[in-house]
């Protein structure tokens, strides 16, 4: 998901990078910012983030990454939208394969770097469907859980409960 956020804003968003650094704040914000001067569907705009092949639930890696419908009116700030819009369908095609195998998956703890986009927070609980939980420290939860995991292997916990208990 980040990576097809980090490609834009590496590729098309060198402005949103200049003014990040004129007013002090995160590239991300500033292109969230931008984002919202969009529509929802962004104006017909569609992106299909398989930027480096499809893992989940497609498992092609000739996938290709897509803007479909691009026109000449579209700006940047419906690029932007269609970019997060797009890798938010991409995760719920997920979330959909595992509610047909019978998997549920409960409530949904958002982590990483686009925990923080609040913006792309909205899309994702409205493509969703569903109320998202903010894990307390979304930075730094996947180097957290290894630690715990490792502390479960090596006994410093009696089990995963505990890890999450004392920590």
């Amino acid at each position: 998901a980040g990576s097809s956020v980090e490609w834009l804003a590496e590729t098309v968003c060198s402005e949103e990078k200049q003014r990040a650094a004129e007013e002090g704040a995160s590239q991300f914000d500033v292109m969230d910012r931008q984002a919202r001067q969009s529509v929802p569907g962004a104006h017909r705009l569609f992106f299909l983030p398989y930027l480096m092949g499809e893992r989940a639930p497609i498992w092609d890696p000739a996938a290709r990454g897509v803007f479909l419908g691009l026109t000449l009116g579209h700006t940047r700030a419906d690029l932007i939208r269609a970019v997060l819009e797009g890798v938010a369908y991409a995760l719920k095609s997920i979330l959909d394969v595992m509610s047909e195998q019978g998997i549920e998956t409960g409530k949904l703890r958002m982590i990483g770097g686009g925990a923080k986009s609040g913006l792309w927070l909205e899309i994702l609980a409205s493509v969703f469907g569903r109320t998202l939980r903010i894990a307390w420290h979304p930075g730094q939860s996947t180097s957290l859980g290894a630690a715990l995991i490792a502390g479960v292997a090596v006994k410093a916990f009696s089990d995963y409960h505990e890890a999450a208990r004392r920590v």
